[in-house]
Formats: C-alpha cells, structure tokens, sequence
C-alpha cells in the first residue's frame, strides 16, 4: 500500500499519511487546525444569530437587525429619561453651566474639565503663563532709607534693615548680649554659701553652692581629712569590713598586668605618675560597700584606675 497524500482543510497545508494507518484519511494536519476550525464554525453560527436578531428601541419603539442595544441612536439617547425624571440631554446642560468659568487674564467664558472648587482660574496654559509673567514684573526687592538703630546713621536698604553694616551688627549683638546677662543676674537668686556662709549671686548657668574656688578646696580637704588617706580610715569612714592587705602580694597574684587592659605594669613604676604604673584598686568600691580585702583587690595600671573611677568593673576572686 502507497502512502497518502492529504490537504488539511483549515490551513491548506499537504501531509503525508503513512499507508499503516487504516481508517479514511485524516481531514487536518494536526489537533491546533482542528481545534481551530470547530471555534471558526461556532463563532460563524453565533455572529450569523446576533445577526439575524430584532431588537426594538426604548424611546421611539424602531427596530433594527444586529448588536444589542437599547437605543437606536445617540437622539433617542439623549431623549432618554433617567431615574430622576430628567432627560440625559437636560442633565449634561446643567453640568456645563456648572463648570462654566471667566478666564482670569483674557475674560472670555469657557468650560471646565470638571466641577472642581480649586485651580481653573484660566483657559488655556497660554493664559496661566501669561498672567503670571505679568506678576512677575516690576522691581525684585524695593530699596528705601532707613536709620541704623546702633549709629544712627542714614542708610539706603530693604524696608526692614534696621542696621547699617557689619561693624553695627556686631555691636548690636554684643550689647543684647550683655543685657541678657545682666537681666539674667538680676532674675538669679542669691544663694548661702555651704562652707563659708555667705551670701551671693550665682552665674547664669551655674548650680554649685560655694563662692570661691578656695571654699571648694576648703571643702575638699576637710572632706578628705574626714575620710582619712589609708585604707583602714576609709573602710572605718564607710563602715564596711577592712583586713590587712600587701599591695605587692596582689600584684605578684595578678602577674604585675593590668586586669582591665593586660598591658605590663612593672615595679620599677610603682609610685610614679607613669600610665602604665601598678595601683591597687577595689573591684567594689567601698563607697558602694565593697570590702578591703584580697578577693576584692586587683592590679590595674594608673591609666585605667584613673578611668574606672569609683565603678564596678571586674569579678571578685573566689581566693585571696
């Protein structure tokens, strides 16, 4: 048996059917062409319906073949009534009276784009641009004579320059500034002093309750004498416990490094204002409790005790 030559019905196009095929002869050349054809048919049959359907007018009752609509022109359209009562031609009148504007800058009537409160002041851009290049005229900045408010003197300036130059501007904000500090001193109350007893003005700006830097040294010492300079008087003055402590036994434990920061601390700096200088600190401090003791002592470098200052930083040792 021979092979068979087919025409596809859809697309025109040859194919060959092998002859081991039984059957009639394929009328497509592949499923797409098929597919194709059957929508091809359905959509002819339906436009051939919409064609053939009547349909009448719902203003003036006229009758037409083809697509579905309720009027058969944009007349009876605009005859239409709506659910108000009024007809769609009466409605769109009433809005365009409601958008008509007068142009600002040429004075003719015009309709706007919608019924808007702000902005359609003008017909057209070339009216925007031309009424706002005429207020755009005239000089940038008026020039009048005016009388420096510090000299005195006659100057010609803006309408509110109420000083001359820069030599008046400086004095002017020197002197406003030395009022506002006499008047600040005048506001201050005057305050006792906590050592010497007597009565003066504080600073602006300041808070402290002694006169002089010599009542604050006073106090300074009389609180340090209070206090003691050993550490056996300082834990007596805090109240907290106190045993006899080598600082050079604490050092060897600590391997003479500083424990906030390992840098060496060697003994030779021991005594000296050296920053890497050995210093014993308390990990608590004893004015916050903590005890003088071997657990409570570490090795620090002068640099560090200096920084840690009366904080808690470190671990206590679990042995002396």
């Amino acid at each position: 048996m021979a092979d068979k030559h087919c025409t596809c019905e859809h697309c025109g196009a040859q194919f060959i059917v092998p002859a081991v095929k039984c059957g009639p002869a394929p009328k497509y050349c592949s499923k797409r062409c098929k597919w194709r054809r059957s929508a091809k048919i359905k959509n002819a049959a339906a436009s051939a319906k919409k064609a053939s359907a009547v349909h009448a007018c719902q203003q003036c009752g006229a009758t037409w073949q083809g697509r579905k609509r309720k009027f058969c022109s944009q007349r009876c359209s605009n005859l239409s009534r709506t659910k108000t009562g009024k007809a769609r031609e009466q409605i769109r009148q009433e809005a365009r009276n409601r958008r008509t504007r007068e142009c600002l800058h040429c004075g003719i009537k015009y309709v706007a784009r919608y019924d808007g409160r702000h902005g359609y002041t003008y017909c057209s851009r070339d009216c925007a641009f031309a009424a706002r290049s005429l207020a755009k005229k005239g000089p940038s900045c008026s020039v009048s004579f005016n009388t420096c408010t510090e000299c005195g003197e006659t100057f010609s300036g803006r309408r509110r320059s109420r000083l001359c130059g820069d030599t008046c501007r400086a004095a002017h904000a020197s002197r406003k500034a030395r009022e506002a500090s006499e008047e600040a001193h005048k506001k201050a109350a005057e305050v006792e002093c906590s050592c010497c007893g007597a009565t003066f003005c504080r600073i602006y700006g300041e808070k402290s309750k002694l006169c002089s830097d010599q009542c604050r040294r006073t106090l300074y010492r009389a609180e340090r004498r209070k206090r003691g300079n050993t550490h056996r008087k300082r834990a007596k003055y805090y109240g907290v416990p106190c045993e006899t402590v080598d600082p050079f036994r604490v050092f060897s434990r600590d391997g003479w490094r500083c424990q906030m920061c390992g840098t060496k601390t060697p003994q030779r700096l021991r005594g000296t204002l050296n920053k890497k200088a050995p210093e014993l600190d308390h990990i608590v401090p004893m004015s916050k409790g903590g005890a003088h003791s071997y657990m409570n002592t570490q090795c620090l470098c002068r640099a560090c005790n200096g920084a840690k200052s009366n904080e808690v930083i470190g671990q206590l040792r679990l042995v002396g």
